[in-house]
């Protein structure tokens, strides 16, 4: 497990990877607390990330935040704020082996404001998959690994995404946000490789009953259903892949009922993207899994 230095720029506390320590200059540093200083601007309303390169050439992957409801700026007074949390995230995926980019810095800073308090903007840096694209843009390009000698095989990329949401979740640890946006794809032989990116510890209630033991998992699991639909795929894609998910550690019968189960209670939530997704999912033909067309873009 890397360990991590303090350092202190303009009131900013920063935490630096050591191993990325002589990469990581004070001008660079400077670059960043000017650059979220811009973005903690009450009339900046875009979320800001992208990617850039050290000094030493290293390339890395950006991201500034700050809260977008006058209530959670309240709270973020009290308790950690959602990029601190992240930069912990990463720390444990990392002690885990858990296939995640090495973070290279994170850090935050307390900002005052006359209507709300006290609320905190943050800055976490993680190293660039170097040759890798997210699932959600290789889906819209129709390219490796949904696609491979004009065959779609979209059925084995939810499969190796429900083993990579088991991994997670097999060590205790939660996503976040898991979606095809923050699984990264690299063509490493034979078969490429899987990255998690883009961590996340934003939760809102869940009405999951007494069958579900841990709401956080499920929300895992729910995003994901959520965003398959909104990709296009149809409702047996979203058992397929929570079935995939059941069957790690289940036989094929309690797999099956508890895929269902769970696409039921995830369908029946109370909030905008249940609905959406149940809109999406009726829009789309519930096909056999050995003649279904590909997504819509």
């Amino acid at each position: 497990m890397p360990f991590f230095l303090k350092k202190q720029e303009k009131r900013f506390l920063f935490r630096i990877n050591k191993l990325y320590e002589s990469a990581v200059k004070e001008s660079f540093l400077k670059t960043l607390v000017e650059s979220v200083n811009w973005y903690a601007a009450p009339e900046i309303k875009v979320k800001v990330r992208g990617e850039c390169i050290l000094p030493d050439g290293t390339p890395v992957y950006v991201k500034f935040w700050k809260h977008r409801r006058p209530l959670h700026q309240i709270k973020t007074i009290m308790r950690s704020t959602r990029i601190e949390v992240e930069g912990y995230q990463y720390l444990q995926f990392t002690k885990n082996k858990l296939p995640a980019p090495d973070l290279i810095l994170w850090g935050s800073r307390r900002i005052p404001s006359f209507a709300f308090g006290i609320f905190k903007v943050g800055i976490v840096v993680t190293r660039k998959i170097v040759g890798g694209e997210n699932l959600s843009t290789l889906l819209r390009k129709k390219a490796k690994p949904w696609i491979i000698r004009n065959s779609w095989q979209h059925l084995k990329v939810l499969e190796k995404s429900a083993q990579l949401l088991h991994s997670i979740h097999k060590k205790n640890l939660i996503h976040g946000d898991f979606k095809l946006r923050n699984i990264v794809f690299t063509h490493t032989k034979p078969n490429g490789k899987y990255w998690i990116i883009d961590l996340a510890s934003g939760y809102s209630p869940l009405s999951l009953g007494k069958f579900f033991n841990n709401s956080h998992y499920t929300r895992d699991l729910f995003r994901m259903v959520y965003d398959l639909a909104k990709k296009g795929f149809s409702k047996y894609d979203a058992l397929f892949f929570l079935k995939a998910y059941f069957c790690c550690e289940k036989d094929k019968n309690q797999a099956d009922m508890l895929a269902k189960q769970c696409l039921d209670v995830c369908l029946s939530q109370k909030e905008p993207r249940a609905l959406e997704a149940t809109f999406f999912f009726n829009q789309t033909e519930f096909r056999n899994p050995f003649v279904s067309l590909p997504p819509t873009e």
